[in-house]
């Protein structure tokens, strides 16, 4: 199978229009047109409804986009690693993190690039419900991410490295902060739509945290933006650096807030992840994330 055709199909299923999808692949519409209707031949099946109108992915059309998109990630992956190889490089490490990792991470990431600059890096960031899919299909070679999102991890082998301290944060004017305990009730609670389970609604019950509204959010950035935007208090964790027109309560429940970890697959024998796990077992690791 073709992978141009396979990008053609991934870009044309990701903007459902041949036109957009030709001028992101720098090629003609009709040579869009003519490549997917070779691959529909090649694979037996039709990925597109087409009319006058409008371009929409069939069932078929949806799930083969979902394998096309591992396909070409997973080439792209193992040409890297190849390249890393030919410019003598010791390795090529792929780091995957949720959302809220990024901000923990910055100095014991910045920390093993200087002690170990021959190794070449990649980070990427998926919400919690994808970096799952991408774990178990090799796509990242360690992932950084909240102790929920990692059951969902096969294989893994798995290390807390920060405590479930979460945090509501908004802004330093909003009358809340008069008394917390008390106006919790009229002020609305921003959380990642991950998060916002049935079984963390009634932790939130059991605990007596009832706020007004809880609202949800499908990023971090997101969040920050909403909180400081005040429409209520962001739920974070305790590690996210404030700015100045911010303040912070610690959360006041216990319970299904999930901690953080680092995870790898144990069957994953990529050199360079031995050389990050090592670096990570160091008796000084806690003194380089962002407490």
């Amino acid at each position: 199978m073709d992978f141009i055709k396979l990008q053609y199909f991934i870009s044309t299923a990701r903007h459902l229009n041949f036109t957009k999808a030709a001028a992101e692949c720098h090629v003609a519409q009709t040579v869009i047109s003519r490549q997917i209707a070779s691959l529909e031949k090649e694979l037996g099946v039709s990925l597109f409804f087409r009319n006058k109108h409008k371009v929409e992915l069939t069932p078929i059309g949806s799930d083969f986009y979902r394998d096309a998109v591992y396909l070409v990630q997973y080439q792209k992956s193992m040409v890297d690693r190849l390249n890393g190889k030919k410019n003598s490089c010791k390795g090529f490490l792929k780091i995957g993190v949720g959302p809220y990792e990024e901000e923990l991470i910055q100095k014991l990431l910045l920390r093993f690039v200087e002690i170990y600059p021959e190794i070449s890096v990649s980070c990427w960031m998926f919400s919690y419900d994808v970096l799952p899919f991408r774990f178990n299909r090799d796509l990242v070679d360690v992932a950084f991410t909240t102790s929920h999102c990692a059951r969902l991890f096969q294989p893994a082998q798995i290390k807390t490295i920060y405590p479930p301290h979460w945090i509501l944060m908004g802004k330093k004017d909003l009358p809340f902060w008069s008394d917390p305990d008390s106006n919790i009730h009229s002020e609305n609670v921003i959380v990642q739509e991950d998060m916002a389970t049935d079984a963390f609604f009634q932790q939130c019950t059991v605990s007596g945290f009832n706020p007004k509204c809880f609202l949800k959010s499908n990023f971090y950035n997101t969040q920050r933006l909403m909180a400081d935007a005040g429409c209520g208090l962001a739920l974070i964790p305790e590690y996210c650096r404030l700015s100045e027109d911010e303040r912070s309560v610690p959360l006041p429940m216990k319970g299904y807030i999930p901690d953080f970890v680092v995870a790898h697959n144990p069957e994953n024998h990529n050199p360079a992840l031995m050389v990050f796990l090592n670096y990570l077992q160091e008796d000084d690791f806690s003194t380089y994330l962002n407490r």
